[in-house]
C-alpha cells in the first residue's frame, strides 16, 4: 500500500513538473509577445503623436489668409489708383505689369510659394498647373451652384515633406468689368491693347461677381 502510494504521489509529482515547465514556458513567451507588441504600439503612438505635433494647423492657415489678403489688397489698392485718374488704360497696365510685381514682392516677403492663377488667364505667368487648374474648376461648379466658400484647403504629402495647398477665390468686382467684361464693353484703346500684348488672351466676358481664379499659396508644413 505504501509503495502505491508512493508511486502514485510521485507520478503526480512528475505531471505537475511537467505541466508546471510548460505553463511557465508558455507564459513567458506570453510576456515576451505581449512586451513586443507593447514595443510596437508605442512606437506607432510616438510616430502619430509626431505627425499630429509636428504642426498647428490653424497657425498655418492664418499665414496663409493673412498673406492672401495682403496680395489682395495690394494689388486692388494699386488698381483703384489708377481708376481714380480716370485712366482705363493705365489700371489694365496695372493689372497685367504691376500686379507680377507685387506678387514677387509678397514672394520674398512671405517666403513661400503664392501667386494669382486663373483658367482664363490673361497674363501666362498667372497660368494654372495641372493640380491647380483641377482645384479651379471645383471651385468654379461650386460657384456656379452657389456653394463657394471663402476659402479651400488641402494637407498633401508630397517628396519632401506635408504642405498645405490654399486657394482664396477671386470673384470678378464692378470696376474689374471694363477689361474684363464683354469685349463690346471695353473701350477700343483698352481692346487693341490686350490684343498686342496678350494675343492668347482669355480673360474677358465676365460679369460681376463671376469666378475669376484664385490666390494659390503653398506652405511647407512638416517633413
Amino acid at each position: 500500500m505504501k509503495i502505491f502510494i508512493v508511486r502514485t504521489f510521485g507520478t503526480f509529482l512528475g505531471f505537475f513538473i511537467l505541466f508546471g515547465g510548460i505553463w511557465w514556458g508558455w507564459t513567458k513567451d506570453q510576456e515576451k509577445k505581449t512586451g513586443e507588441e507593447k514595443k510596437f504600439d508605442e512606437k506607432n503612438l510616438r510616430e502619430k503623436g509626431r505627425e499630429s505635433t509636428d504642426y498647428d494647423i490653424s497657425q498655418y492657415l492664418d499665414i496663409a489668409r493673412q498673406s492672401a489678403k495682403d496680395l489682395l489688397e495690394t494689388m486692388r489698392n494699386a488698381l483703384l489708383k489708377e481708376l481714380e485718374k480716370g485712366d482705363v488704360l493705365s489700371a489694365v497696365s496695372v493689372c497685367s505689369d504691376l500686379s507680377q510685381n507685387i506678387i514677387k514682392e509678397k514672394q520674398q516677403k512671405y517666403g513661400f510659394y503664392i501667386r494669382r492663377v486663373s483658367e482664363k488667364f490673361r497674363n501666362e505667368k498667372n497660368k494654372p498647373d495641372n493640380y491647380e487648374l483641377s482645384i479651379l474648376k471645383n471651385l468654379e461648379n461650386l460657384s456656379k451652384e452657389g456653394k463657394l466658400q471663402d476659402e479651400y484647403y488641402e494637407i498633401v504629402r508630397e517628396k519632401g515633406g506635408k504642405y498645405l495647398n490654399y486657394f482664396k477665390p477671386i470673384l470678378v468686382q464692378p470696376m474689374c468689368l471694363s477689361c474684363h467684361g464683354d469685349l463690346s464693353s471695353i473701350p477700343e484703346d483698352v481692346r487693341n491693347f490686350l490684343k498686342e500684348k496678350y494675343p492668347k488672351d482669355k480673360a474677358f466676358g465676365y460679369k460681376a461677381g463671376d469666378f475669376r481664379g484664385a490666390v494659390s499659396i503653398k506652405i511647407k508644413i512638416s517633413q
